[in-house]
């Protein structure tokens, strides 16, 4: 009706008069946050991590072994982790390998890659015979970290050979250095697995050895 203003149209008149201005925002004091620093919410210890290794026909999944912390795994590239040992075993991992004919075969050899506070004797490294998954080499090491010298190595040292999926080991030589052994990495060839290289630390024999023979014997 002409000459009336409804109730509703006075109303919204009302509240876009009253209605604050985002450009008119209050200021803040930024003298007050000078005292404030960042600090760690968590999470407060997480190890380190001494072991990796990947799927080849999946570029996105990952295991990881920590200091501490068992098997982690991821299938996004790292994004998000789980761990899946909690509940089979736990503590420093220190080789993961994968079997390439089955992706679902994993050994894991535990104890720390690295030099720690306390003697320990673990697997530093760890190789599959890409053929058959039950075929695996160990390198054991032996170390210690003391206050005043880190020791490398021991007579239990060395690299150890498994036919039998880890039920059983034996300990290879066959040219390999004896005596005090310290820290063993060891690889199978994909192209010819009776092929093994190894390089080990020992004094004064150590080096970078081959075989030929599946670790029969070592040059």
């Amino acid at each position: 009706v002409p000459g009336v203003v409804s109730s509703n149209a006075l109303a919204q008149r009302t509240r876009a008069a009253t209605a604050p201005s985002a450009a008119t925002s209050p200021s803040v004091d930024s003298t007050r946050f000078a005292s404030l620093s960042y600090r760690l919410l968590g999470p407060f210890r997480g190890g380190r991590s001494t072991a990796v290794t990947g799927l080849a026909d999946e570029p996105h999944t990952f295991l990881m072994g920590s200091t501490g912390g068992g098997v982690w795994k991821t299938d996004d590239a790292g994004t998000t982790w789980k761990n899946i040992t909690d509940g089979f075993f736990g503590g420093s991992i220190g080789a993961i390998d994968v079997a390439d004919s089955d992706p679902n075969v994993i050994y894991v050899g535990t104890g720390s890659a690295d030099v720690r506070g306390n003697s320990s004797t673990g697997a530093a490294d760890l190789a599959m015979n890409p053929r058959n998954p039950r075929v695996l080499y160990a390198g054991m090491w032996r170390t210690e970290r003391k206050p005043w010298t880190n020791i490398s190595g021991g007579p239990e040292g060395g690299i150890y050979k498994s036919t039998d999926g880890g039920d059983t080991w034996s300990k290879l030589a066959g040219g390999l250095p004896t005596g005090m052994v310290g820290k063993v990495g060891v690889t199978v060839s994909p192209a010819n697995p009776d092929r093994v290289w190894a390089i080990v630390e020992a004094e004064p024999e150590g080096g970078v050895f081959r075989s030929d023979d599946a670790g029969k014997t070592w040059t």
